[in-house]
This record gives C-alpha cells, sequence and structure tokens, in this order.
C-alpha cells in the first residue's frame, strides 16, 4: 500500500513554479511546500467530486462491469482456441460439436463486446456528468467570489488574468474529473484483475506481460512533472495573451486616433506565438511519453509471442496455444489503456495547476466584509458625515494617498461641489461612501452611524453612486 501511495503522490506532484499573477503574496517555496500543495489541490477536487455518490456509485458499478466483460473475451478466445486444437490433433474429431462450440464461442465473444461497449459508454457518460456538474459549480462559485472581492482587488489584478482563470483554468479541472477521475479506478481494476487471471495460468509469462508496467509507470512520472510545469507556463501565458486582447479592446479609439495597430498586432502576435510555443511543447511531452510507453508495450507482447510460443513447442510444457492466444489477445485489449494513460496523465497534470490557480482566487478573503454583530443600517434624516477621512491606493508601487484629513457634511437638500483636477480625489470621496473601499483614517456616518459598523447589503441598498465610467448591463 506504500508503494501505492508514493506513487501516487509522484504522479499528483509538479515541479514547483513560481507564480506571477499577483493574487497572492510572492513567497518563496520549497519544492515540497508546491508538492504537498498540489497533492492538496487534486484531493480538494476530488472531494468536490464525492458530493455526487450517487453518481460516482453508479459510474463504479459500470467501470466493474466493463472491466469484466473486457476480461472476458480474452478466455473465450483462448478456449476457442483449445477446442479448435484439440479437434485438429483428435483422430476422430466431432465436426458437428465442434461447430456448435464456435458458435458459442463467437455469440459470447459478440454479446461480450456488446455488454462491454454499453458499460464503457455507461463509465465515460456518468464521468461527463459529473465533470460538467463540477465545472457549473466551480462557475458559479468563482462568479460569486469575484462580486464580493473588493475594488482594491480589482486593481490588482488585471482583468484578463481572471477571465483566463475563469475559462481555462475552470476548463482543466472539469478535464481532470472527465479523464482522469473514474478513469483511474477503471485502468486499475481492469489491470489487477487481468494480473489475477494471468498469474493464474502461467505466472512467468504474466511477469513478461507485465515487464512494461515499469517503464509505464516511469514515463508516466516523468511526463507529469513536465507536464505540470508546461500547464502552468501555458495558462500564465494565455493569461498575459487575454490581458492583452481586453486592453486593446479597451482603448480601441486610442489605438486608432494614434494609428498604433502595428504596434499592438506586433504584441498580440509575440504573446501569441509564445503561447502557441508552450502548447507545442506539451503536445511534444504527450506525443513522446505516449511513443516511448507503446514501444515498450509492443516490444513487451513481442517477447510474449516469443516465449509463449517456445512453451507450447515444449512437449513437457502443459501450455496450450489457446493460453498463448489469451495471453496475446489480453495483451492487445491492453494496448488501449495505455494509450490512455497518457491522457489520465496529462488530465491529472492539468487539473492539479488549474486548481491550484482557480482556488488561489476561491480562498481570497474579501478585503471589505461585515464585522461580527454589524447591524443593518437604518436611515432617518439621510445626513452624511466625513471625519478626518484619510485614503491611499495601495498597489505594488507603493502607497499612493489621494485623500488627507477630510471632513464635510451633507444634509438632505444641500448640494455639495467638489471640484479638483483629474486625479485630486474625487470619484474616490464617492467611492468611499458605499465602501467600495476602506479610509486608512477617520470614519464616515450616515446619520450618526460608522457605515464600517453596518452590514454591507443594507448600505448599498441605501447609497447609490453613478459613475462616470458608463456600463450598461444585459439584462
Amino acid at each position: 500500500m506504500g508503494f501505492f501511495i508514493n506513487l501516487f503522490r509522484s504522479l499528483t506532484m509538479p515541479m514547483a513554479v513560481s507564480a506571477t499573477t499577483g493574487t497572492a503574496p510572492a513567497a518563496s517555496r520549497s519544492d515540497s511546500e508546491s508538492e504537498t500543495g498540489s497533492f492538496k489541490v487534486l484531493m480538494r477536487i476530488i472531494r468536490m467530486a464525492l458530493d455526487y455518490r450517487g453518481l460516482l456509485a453508479l459510474g463504479l458499478v459500470f467501470i466493474i462491469g466493463a472491466s469484466l466483460f473486457q476480461l472476458f473475451i480474452p478466455l473465450l478466445i483462448g478456449n476457442g482456441v483449445d477446442t479448435v486444437e484439440k479437434a485438429f490433433t483428435s483422430s476422430d474429431p466431432d465436426t458437428s460439436a465442434l461447430q456448435r462450440t464456435l458458435l458459442f464461442t463467437a455469440l459470447f465473444l459478440l454479446g461480450s463486446a456488446v455488454l462491454r461497449g454499453l458499460f464503457t459508454f455507461g463509465h465515460m457518460y456518468i464521468s461527463e456528468n459529473i465533470a460538467q456538474r463540477l465545472g457549473y459549480r466551480l462557475r458559479m462559485l468563482y462568479y460569486e467570489k469575484l462580486q464580493r472581492l473588493s475594488f482594491a482587488y480589482h486593481d490588482r489584478v488585471h482583468t484578463g488574468d481572471l477571465l483566463t482563470r475563469g475559462l481555462l483554468d475552470i476548463e482543466g479541472i472539469r478535464a481532470f474529473a472527465s479523464r482522469g477521475l473514474l478513469r483511474v479506478v477503471y485502468l486499475a481494476i481492469f489491470v489487477s484483475t487481468g494480473t489475477f487471471l494471468m498469474m493464474r495460468v502461467d505466472w512467468e509469462l504474466a511477469l513478461i506481460s507485465l515487464s512494461f508496467v515499469p517503464i509505464a509507470a516511469w514515463r508516466s512520472i516523468v511526463a507529469r512533472l513536465q507536464t505540470s510545469r508546461g500547464w502552468r507556463l501555458y495558462q500564465e501565458e494565455m493569461g498575459r495573451l487575454t490581458k492583452v486582447m481586453d486592453e486593446n479592446l479597451k482603448g480601441i479609439r486610442v489605438v486608432r486616433s494614434f494609428s498604433a495597430e502595428p504596434y499592438e498586432m506586433e504584441k498580440y502576435d509575440k504573446s501569441s506565438n509564445e503561447a502557441f510555443s508552450r502548447a507545442f511543447r506539451l503536445v511534444t511531452v504527450r506525443a513522446t511519453n505516449l511513443s516511448i510507453i507503446t514501444l515498450a508495450f509492443l516490444a513487451v507482447m513481442s517477447a510474449v509471442l516469443l516465449v509463449g510460443g517456445l512453451k507450447v513447442l515444449d512437449e513437457n510444457d502443459p501450455f496450450s496455444l489457446g493460453q498463448l492466444a489469451q495471453f496475446l489477445a489480453f495483451m492487445s485489449i491492453m494496448q488501449n489503456p495505455v494509450r490512455q494513460l497518457g491522457m489520465v496523465v496529462a488530465g491529472w497534470a492539468q487539473g492539479a495547476t488549474s486548481g491550484k490557480r482557480l482556488f488561489e482566487v476561491l480562498d481570497q478573503i474579501p478585503e471589505i466584509d461585515d464585522k461580527p454583530g454589524a447591524k443593518d443600517l437604518v436611515l432617518t434624516d439621510g445626513a452624511l458625515r466625513f471625519e478626518h477621512v484619510d485614503f491611499a491606493y495601495m498597489d505594488e508601487y507603493g502607497d499612493e494617498q489621494v485623500l488627507t484629513d477630510v471632513s464635510f457634511e451633507a444634509r438632505p437638500g444641500h448640494t455639495i461641489g467638489i471640484v479638483g483636477p483629474p486625479g485630486s480625489g474625487k470619484s474616490t470621496l464617492a467611492h468611499l461612501i458605499p465602501r467600495f473601499y476602506d479610509p486608512i483614517a477617520g470614519r464616515i456616518l450616515i446619520d450618526e452611524q460608522d457605515i464600517s459598523e453596518v452590514t454591507l447589503s443594507s448600505l448599498r441598498r441605501t447609497v447609490g453612486v453613478v459613475d462616470q465610467d458608463r456600463c450598461l448591463l444585459h439584462i
């Protein structure tokens, strides 16, 4: 059991990659901390998938059925070959009995193949169903979190990066749930049961048949590390590409006014080529890994044919031609799961990387939230008062104080004009009233109630702000 846990950890631990997204403070992490974090991310996704226990249980039933009927096929082939061999070596073969046996074998093979197909369809459908449900749930959680995060957070993080996480990273988690969750169980059941059946027939040939497994495991671990790092870099590059497009579309009038289209195209082309290079490296890793595993598999299959053939020719060995056919049939059936192994490894790598980026946002604690014991705002006179308010915008370049010791009072029926050059803090004053930001000193009161002591929902139901930036929502 310890071996499988260590192998699982090695498959779920990508190489440490520095984050450049700006959603979390920069900190140096050891490789072991990064690996543990990736393992925890995957466990968190799996725990979320476990909320759909009914579907998972049904999927497990389909997986067991698909595995059993898949393994039933080599047994039928081996039995059919042995029947034919005995008929040909017999001095007085019963042709009619042979025909009936072959007919029943063919019908059982057809039935097993049909049932295997139905059960395979079932577990693939269940996997995709769970993946889509999980994707929908994460999209709603992500969007709800973005609505609650403060303006200060959105000032620090680019919209393009948030879009990339909300689209590509959620899709990466969905792909992991679809390709890497139940399919791992299917491969484990199929390989372990097939190993047991082969060991019962001939343990030496069974060991030869499974000799490609260490190579497949080694290549999977190597590909897992390379793919995890590659996915991280690719997602970050896609975030930068989205930033370039977002800035260009928002400033399209300025771009055209200054005839800057060639410059913007060159900038976008550079970022797009970098994203393409990252994606090409991922494809190269996957193709190389699959080619090496397939080559090892075919080499082992050749060894099974050679050793098994020699055992059949050995008159002192009870190993039969039907048993050799059974081994070869099992190896042929194993080829598809071996090919799926590369897809499963990619799915786990993508899931760990995408999950880590997405949970960085979901785990953000809103800087502005209700204090413990906050009460609803009770509006009476509608009087607003600023008392010695200071405010500064805080970003990666330092603190930029825009308001210092601001005090004034506004009552119903009063009209107050605030005059100043651009950037002097006029809009900031308006944004402090509904607590889009919190002042660094002083306080703001509405009807003698400190707005930091009331609930955000009641405050924003009471205060309305007409911003200078127009935004029409599709309703």
